[in-house]
C-alpha cells in the first residue's frame, strides 16, 4: 500500500463477514415498503435470489461488487467485534492521504494531521477519549476557519474581476473548498471515537463520512487508493 499504509499488528488481513439480514437491520433497507439502497441492490443482484439471509458474506465481496464506500458502510454490519477499530483505522489512512491538500493552503495549521494521529492511537488503545475529543474539536475548528477563509476570499474578489477571470477565480475557490473538505474529513475521523467503542454504527457512520469528505477533497480518482487501503485490512 505504499506511503498510505500503516502497520497495525493483529488488524491487517482480518476476514470480515456480514449477512443480508445484518445489512438490512443496519439500514440497508429502510423497511419492507421502501427500496433498498443502491449498494445493497447491486449485492443481492450478484449473489442471486437464493442466497440465504444468514449465509456469511465476505466484505471483500461487497468491496468488489458494490465499491469502496458501500464496503466501508457495511462494516457496521460486520459480525466481528473488531469492526469499529478497523473502521477507525481505514478512515485515518484514507483521510491522511488527502491532508496535503489542506496543508498546501494552510501550511502552518497542524490540527487536522494531529486529529489523524490521535485517532489512530485511540484505535490502538494508545490515546484517551479526552485526547481524542480535544483533537476532534481542534480539527473541526480548523475546518470552520477554512470555510470562513474561503468565503471571505471569494467575497473579496470584485464581481467584475471575478467574471473576467472566472476560470482563475474558480480554480482558487475550488482549491480552498477541497482544503476545507480535507480538514472536515479529519474531524470526522476523530469523531469515530466520540461514542462507546462498542457503538459500531456510530463509529462506522463517521468513518464513512470521513472517507466521503476525503473523496470530495481529492476527487473520484481517490477511490482507487481508498479501495486499496480497504482491501489491505480485509485480505
Amino acid at each position: 500500500m505504499g506511503e498510505d499504509h500503516h502497520d497495525h499488528p493483529g488488524v491487517h488481513g482480518m476476514k470480515l463477514t456480514t449477512t443480508l439480514y445484518r445489512l438490512r437491520m443496519c439500514g440497508a433497507c429502510a423497511d419492507q415498503y421502501r427500496a433498498c439502497d443502491a449498494g445493497y441492490q447491486i449485492l443481492i443482484g450478484a449473489l442471486g435470489p437464493d442466497w440465504p439471509d444468514n449465509r456469511p458474506i465476505d466484505l471483500l465481496q461487497i468491496l468488489d461488487l458494490s465499491g469502496a464506500e458501500y464496503a466501508l458502510w457495511s462494516l457496521r454490519a460486520a459480525r466481528e467485534p473488531e469492526r469499529g477499530r478497523i473502521a477507525r483505522l481505514i478512515a485515518a489512512d484514507c483521510v491522511e492521504m488527502v491532508l496535503h491538500i489542506f496543508e498546501a493552503e494552510f501550511p502552518r495549521d497542524t490540527r487536522p494531521r494531529r486529529a489523524i494521529t490521535v485517532s489512530r492511537k485511540f484505535a490502538m488503545g494508545e490515546a484517551t477519549s479526552d485526547q481524542l475529543r480535544t483533537a476532534r474539536i481542534a480539527a473541526r475548528d480548523a475546518a470552520s476557519a477554512a470555510t470562513r477563509y474561503t468565503v471571505a476570499a471569494w467575497d473579496a474578489i470584485p464581481t467584475a474581476i471575478r467574471d473576467a477571470t472566472s476560470e482563475t477565480a474558480y480554480v482558487t475557490w475550488d482549491a480552498l473548498r477541497r482544503a476545507r473538505a480535507a480538514a472536515s474529513a479529519a474531524s470526522d475521523v476523530a469523531s469515530t471515537g466520540a461514542a462507546s467503542k462498542k457503538d459500531s454504527r456510530y463509529t462506522t457512520g463517521h468513518a464513512s463520512r470521513a472517507v466521503s469528505a476525503a473523496i470530495e477533497a481529492a476527487g473520484a480518482s481517490a477511490l482507487v487508493k481508498i479501495t486499496t487501503i480497504i482491501r489491505g485490512y480485509m485480505e
